[in-house]
């Protein structure tokens, strides 16, 4: 039990306990599994990768048609991918050697579920 500086009305216990449970059946329901198979998919693909750039189109989509409720940490997340993408190209020019490359060894082998696709990237906000 909680001691509370001022005791809890009625009203207030109520609203408590309705947030309680509330909780209680998301923690029951929320599908962390899932959530953590569909997060593997991009563990480690390349930050150049096409499956990056469709994931952050259809965040980008997403939050202009207003079906994302979370949109700070979305566009919080999208500005860290974009920083984390020129950091990895500063390093990769940094670290050149001759004609030689850094390669990179993708996760995923089979990627016939990617659609290709020609949008731009980087005007997804403009209409």
């Amino acid at each position: 039990m909680i001691d509370f500086v001022e005791p809890l009305n009625k009203k207030k216990i109520r609203m408590l306990n309705t947030i309680i449970l509330a909780t209680q059946e998301i923690e029951k329901f929320f599908p962390f599994i899932n959530i953590i198979n569909e997060a593997q998919k991009f563990v480690r693909l390349n930050i150049d990768d096409k499956c990056i750039y469709e994931l952050e189109w259809v965040i980008k989509i997403r939050i202009k048609d207003n079906k994302i409720k979370n949109v700070i940490n979305y566009l919080r997340m999208l500005k860290w991918i974009q920083k984390f993408r020129g950091l990895n190209h500063k390093f990769s020019d940094t670290f050149l050697r001759g004609s030689e490359k850094i390669s990179y060894r993708p996760l995923i082998k089979n990627r016939n579920h990617i659609v290709p696709t020609n949008r731009n990237h980087n005007n997804i906000f403009t209409d």
